[in-house]
């Protein structure tokens, strides 16, 4: 699945809508799926990415808030039906559970303390290179976020398939909600099960003059 060509002819499609998967899989596969995506896409056609937004979250770690609630519960529950634990669940916990959960102490038999420690003393991009860091696709696990993409990083990445596709004009735009600026996927059918916490980046193709 992960070295699958997409199945179309180049330069034959005018929207791909990608919704919550980059984040399962690994950097080089996330390259190879970009590459593809800009091959098939038609002059004017438009890659729509949506995808956890880490940094955002990152910043809403430093204060005490409701809005962790729901990432509790998911901790919670996991650890009941787990291991069951003897630890407070902080928004730190949250955090390592949404984007690698492996790397979480309460996705661990016997928590490490002190590598969740040194976690908490990584700054952004540092702390999310580490927790990506031996992390692998498995078809086992699909529900488990491997990866991360922040704007910064799809962009680059974004720029990297647009260089070997030998594209030669191009916007990245970092979207919002039901904001794309494809007419068709601004449509209800599309962003319908994204949430406030994702990333929307909206990817133009040679466009139109």
């Amino acid at each position: 699945m992960t070295v699958d060509l997409i199945p179309f002819k180049n330069e034959t499609v005018k929207n791909i809508y990608c919704c919550n998967f980059i984040e399962h899989l690994e950097n080089k596969h996330v390259e190879f799926f970009f590459n593809e995506c800009l091959r098939v896409l038609k002059k004017n056609g438009v890659l729509r990415l949506i995808t956890p937004d880490p940094e955002f979250l990152y910043k809403n770690l430093f204060f005490k808030s409701s809005y962790w609630d729901y990432f509790k519960t998911k901790v919670q529950n996991f650890n009941k039906k787990n291991y069951n634990h003897n630890l407070q669940i902080e928004n730190f916990d949250c955090f390592i559970f949404y984007f690698a959960q492996q790397k979480s102490r309460f996705y661990q038999k016997y928590p490490d303390q002190e590598y969740h420690e040194f976690l908490k003393s990584l700054k952004y991009e540092d702390l999310m290179e580490e927790l990506r860091k031996n992390l692998i696709f498995n078809e086992d696990k699909l529900n488990e976020h491997i990866n991360y993409f922040d704007f910064k990083k799809t962009r680059e990445f974004l720029e990297k398939a647009s260089k070997l596709n030998n594209i030669k004009s191009y916007f990245i735009l970092n979207s919002k909600k039901n904001g794309s600026i494809s007419s068709i996927m601004r449509e209800k059918i599309f962003d319908y099960c994204s949430y406030a916490r994702n990333l929307y980046v909206d990817y133009l193709k040679e466009p139109y003059k």
